[in-house]
């Protein structure tokens, strides 16, 4: 038995056709099975939504030894060989009507997520939920945990295919 209207509640008539919120997509990628995943979850969602997708893969900071210094050669070294695998599996699996823009930054990987989703206006974040693990995940704590918690917008977080 429903309870009486009290006339007051919304009904479906009063919503109209629902607009797509959606309209830029981040897939953090780090070149992990798991990422793959994410980015093949993202590309229906993009086109259900007519969203373009990002895609970034952050590089981790390396320290030199000497001086516990930050060369730019060593830099662009790690740097350019992973913009290239980037755009590479871009043109590979995303539809280019579905493709805003490759990224690749320097840094912690969580914090540079965040800060790419305020600079590009992204209002979903689609992340695996674990690429690297073992000692460095104890130790730093699992990126995706970050990213929902400090994440400007929305995060859907793709678990690992379960093997029955």
């Amino acid at each position: 038995m429903t309870p009486p209207s009290s006339g007051h509640e919304p009904s479906c008539e009063s919503f109209g056709a629902i607009e797509p919120w959606v309209h830029r997509i981040l897939v953090p990628i780090d070149f992990s099975e798991a990422s793959w995943e994410a980015l093949k979850q993202a590309i229906p969602i993009a086109r259900l939504m007519m969203a373009k997708i990002t895609l970034l893969y952050v590089c981790q900071a390396q320290l030199v030894a000497t001086e516990f210094a930050h060369l730019p050669d060593q830099e662009f070294s790690i740097r350019k060989p992973s913009e290239d695998k980037l755009k590479a599996l871009a043109h590979r699996r995303i539809p280019s009507e579905l493709l805003a823009n490759i990224i690749v930054r320097n840094g912690v990987a969580y914090d540079e997520i965040v800060k790419a989703a305020l600079e590009h206006k992204i209002d979903l974040i689609v992340i695996n939920t674990r690429g690297n693990t073992g000692l460095k995940h104890a130790l730093l704590g699992s990126t995706t945990e970050r990213v929902v918690r400090h994440a400007p917008c929305p995060v859907l977080v793709i678990r690992e295919r379960c093997h029955a």
